[in-house]
């Protein structure tokens, strides 16, 4: 297993520890976050239904409350006050002949009452709001009483009464538990306000019963203490209680307008609870005082969805979405520096080890050459000359390989020194080429310059001494590479192509496979196997020339021409002022 296999390992395994200890982290952290933010919705939405069924409890009271402190004499049409006080029966049957007063019943107006009714116990149903035959009766009373007498009876209203419960029975005291656990504290908590309910409406209804008592003739004694119970039957909702009166056990009570009723109730807390809905409940259900009145047997349904302000995101999961940016952008800036120092780490052995099998060929016949020239074992001056010549090419091979190398490090350590001046391609190239034309000689070569007047009349902003550079490596690649062609010509061409000077050179040799064009330009891309099977180098040149052009606001770029071979096009910004020569670097650098 190779160093950066082994690096790469350990690195995945931390990252794997780090982003599964922030996985967990997260996962619980959003729990209880989403716990919390449930529970907050919960408690927002059970304050709202608080608040709904104490408005409610306001509006239904008072209704219970009138209803119950009504004289029982109110439910005949007509009453006489002088039987009443002396304690004597008001039955219209018995052909009394005293003075009768309309019952304030029968022209009763009240929104929330549809109609007043009486069971005798014989089981017939009358209202103070429709008289007797040979009185002036109400079209409307008298079809809701027609309707009451097939909508239900006094048999079925007696057992509902003994279902429900004394109201004194139902207020007792609640004692906190010294522990109870989370999901029943809200239940024990709709228990307590249910009760406070109760005590609530106990206490308006009598006080209410003692203010109607106060405003009737006669005394308040004759107000009945039996309060009104509410009974649902048939989907329509009754308030009714059983007294003794005059001898007779009757059945008194009110038809509640319950679509109205429940109306008006849902219109006084829309502000709470937007959507809500009203359903008929047990009369005897308490369990709990779960969303159920006090004052009468409904049941209140909230629309959490429109009832519940949407929450944002909390600050915990903002701080863990940060959390994980910042985790994320961490591991890529390790991931970033790890790549690039094992890069450069497996480039450095690249380099070594291709820079040292480079060395050791000149070396070698330097050391050999020089001993046997020492020591006389070569004779002949013709020899003598021919390994001197050895020695020279082959330092000065290795004279160029140094300064390739100790160029390279000085553009990576201080971005190099460039030293422009305006000067003329053809300048350039007459100073350069004895340099170049000695150089395709050495590889057995010709360098062909190929002159254009145009190009080299082109007037260019550069460093004369990198410009020679570029070309001597370029030059040098070709020797090596192109040298078993059959044309063993290296064409230098110098051209003007709209606002900038071009310089080609181009060799007649195998060309480059497409493969090899992306990496061609890569510093150190020989490894050792690959200089020992190629050509002489180390794979810097051609990532040096094109560092050398790019500083200069030129540019270096590879085809294959078409009559085959490679060509390198070489090009660097006309003369247009310093501005030029800074915008054309800025363009390639960017």
């Amino acid at each position: 297993m190779g160093k950066s296999t082994a690096t790469w390992l350990l690195f995945a395994l931390c990252l794997v520890i780090v982003l599964g200890a922030m996985a967990w982290l997260t996962m619980n952290v959003i729990r209880l976050d989403r716990a919390e933010k449930q529970a907050r919705l919960e408690a927002e939405l059970e304050e709202k239904v608080r608040l709904a069924l104490w408005r409610m409890e306001s509006m239904a009271a008072p209704i219970v409350a009138r209803e119950s402190a009504l004289p029982d004499y109110f439910y005949q049409s007509h009453y006489s006050p002088t039987l009443l006080q002396k304690g004597e029966t008001t039955d219209p049957q018995k052909g009394d002949t005293t003075v009768r007063l309309p019952s304030p019943l029968l022209t009763s107006q009240t929104p929330y009452i549809l109609l007043h009714f009486q069971f005798e116990p014989g089981g017939e149903i009358t209202s103070p709001q429709v008289p007797p035959s040979g009185m002036s009766k109400k079209d409307e009373p008298a079809r809701l009483l027609k309707e009451m007498e097939n909508l239900v009876d006094r048999e079925r209203f007696l057992a509902s009464l003994e279902k429900i419960p004394d109201r004194e029975q139902t207020v007792q005291t609640v004692t906190p538990p010294s522990r109870l656990p989370q999901k029943q504290q809200q239940s024990w908590l709709n228990t307590v306000e249910m009760q406070r309910r109760t005590e609530f409406t106990q206490q308006a209804i009598s006080f209410n019963v003692d203010n109607v008592a106060n405003t009737f003739l006669p005394a308040a004694d004759l107000i009945p203490d039996v309060l009104m119970s509410p009974i649902w039957q048939e989907g329509e909702l009754f308030l009714v209680r059983r007294i003794r009166s005059g001898g007779r056990d009757i059945v008194q009570g009110c038809w509640v307008n319950w679509p109205v009723l429940k109306r008006d109730l849902l219109k006084d807390i829309g502000d709470l609870l937007p959507g809500a809905d009203l359903r008929p409940s047990d009369a005897g259900s308490r369990e709990n005082g779960e969303r159920i009145l006090a004052s009468l047997p409904i049941r209140l349904l909230p629309d959490e969805e429109k009832s519940i302000r949407a929450w944002g995101a909390s600050p915990l999961v903002l701080s863990l979405i940060i959390a994980w940016i910042c985790a994320l952008a961490g591991t890529g800036s390790v991931a970033a520096l790890l790549f690039g120092a094992v890069s450069l780490s497996e480039r450095r052995g690249s380099f070594v080890s291709a820079v040292t099998h480079e060395l050791r060929t000149p070396l070698t016949t330097l050391r050999m050459y020089t001993e046997m020239l020492s020591e006389g074992m070569v004779s002949g001056e013709e020899k003598k000359r021919m390994y001197l010549e050895t020695l020279r090419v082959e330092s000065e091979r290795l004279a160029h390989l140094v300064d390739n190398v100790l160029a390279y490090s000085r553009l990576e350590r201080q971005g190099g020194r460039e030293r422009s001046e305006r000067i003329r391609i053809g300048e350039i190239l007459e100073r350069c080429r004895g340099r170049l034309s000695r150089r395709a000689r050495q590889a057995g070569m010709e360098l062909v310059l190929e002159e254009h007047r145009e190009g080299f009349s082109s007037v260019v902003n550069a460093d004369p001494t990198m410009v020679e550079q570029v070309l001597f490596n370029l030059v040098d690649n070709a020797s090596k590479y192109a040298v078993d062609g059959e044309d063993r010509r290296i064409h230098l061409e110098a051209e003007g192509d709209s606002g900038r000077a071009i310089l080609r050179v181009r060799d007649h040799g195998p060309g480059i496979p497409e493969r090899e064009v992306s990496r061609l330009f890569r510093p150190f891309h020989k490894s050792a196997r690959e200089a020992a099977n190629s050509a002489p180098g180390v794979g810097l040149g051609l990532s040096l020339c094109r560092r050398l052009a790019r500083m200069m606001g030129g540019d270096l770029r590879v085809e294959n021409h078409e009559k085959g071979g490679a060509s390198f096009l070489f090009s660097l910004p006309r003369c247009g002022g310093p501005e030029t020569v800074k915008q054309a670097r800025n363009d390639f650098n960017g």
